[in-house]
């Protein structure tokens, strides 16, 4: 946001017939993303034909946005499943773009840019674009980083029980590990990614 706390949205922009389209959701979540704008403070010449969106000056921090659906959920009030389908219409008509896809698994964050696209939306030139795939996969997909780490951590258990071990992660980001022990009783263990090393607890 700026230093006066005033966001700039074009005129043009808001008489489009593609942001007349966006839901009720998304213009909010467009408009709290708007906030998170860094800009450099803009020269004393302007008007001469440039746009009204350009009057704040250029958007240093395009690229680097977060924002977290705990943060969205606690401090506006919006859902998580709301934010994800509000950011998908903002994706899909040209408002926003992900620069870099974040894991709960590996605490990274996902990486959010404003876009110019809605100007082409419904038009040849239009650039389609979608959320893009995680590069870091995560689950326990064989010789990934997740798989080997678990692998290394539960490589006695399983050779000294003979037991198939069965992983996924919840929607917390968190590993559960489950087990048959030398009893043929069900183990479940959980693991949670803190100070760079996994901590084990055990649920059943």
């Amino acid at each position: 946001m700026s230093k006066s706390g005033v966001i700039v949205l074009n005129k043009l922009m808001v008489l489009s017939p593609v942001w007349l389209s966006l839901s009720g959701t998304a213009i909010k979540v467009y408009c709290l993303f708007r906030c998170k704008c860094q800009f450099a403070k803009r020269s004393p010449r302007y008007g001469n034909g440039k746009r009204s969106d350009d009057l704040m000056g250029r958007l240093l921090n395009n690229g680097e946005i977060e924002f977290t659906y705990e943060e969205v959920e606690q401090q506006h009030g919006i859902t998580a499943g709301r934010f994800v389908r509000a950011i998908d219409e903002l994706i899909e008509k040209g408002f926003l773009d992900i620069a870099e896809s974040g894991s709960g698994v590996y605490k990274l964050k996902t990486l959010y840019g404003i876009s110019e696209r809605w100007r082409d939306y419904k038009t040849p030139s239009f650039q389609q674009a979608h959320r893009p795939e995680r590069q870091i996969k995560c689950g326990f997909q064989k010789r990934n980083k997740l798989w080997q780490k678990a692998k290394r951590k539960k490589s006695t258990a399983i050779s000294a029980h003979g037991g198939a071990l069965a992983m996924r992660t919840d929607a917390h980001g968190e590993i559960l590990a489950m087990r048959t022990d030398a009893h043929g009783q069900k183990v479940i263990n959980r693991y949670n990614f803190c100070d760079g090393r996994y901590l084990c607890t055990q649920v059943a």
